[in-house]
């Protein structure tokens, strides 16, 4: 059991850093097309 488990969590581990690199990707590409939301993020982060 703890084994599929643990196969499992790294599955769940890679999808998050996968969406989390596409998310952070996504997000430069706006900043670069919209300045205002290049000065807000900043502020933000």
């Amino acid at each position: 059991m703890p084994k599929i488990f643990e196969i499992k969590n790294k599955q769940a581990i890679a999808t998050n850093i996968q969406s989390l690199i596409w998310t952070l990707g996504f997000l430069t590409l706006k900043m670069a097309s919209n300045p205002v939301l290049a000065r807000e993020i900043p502020e933000l982060a």
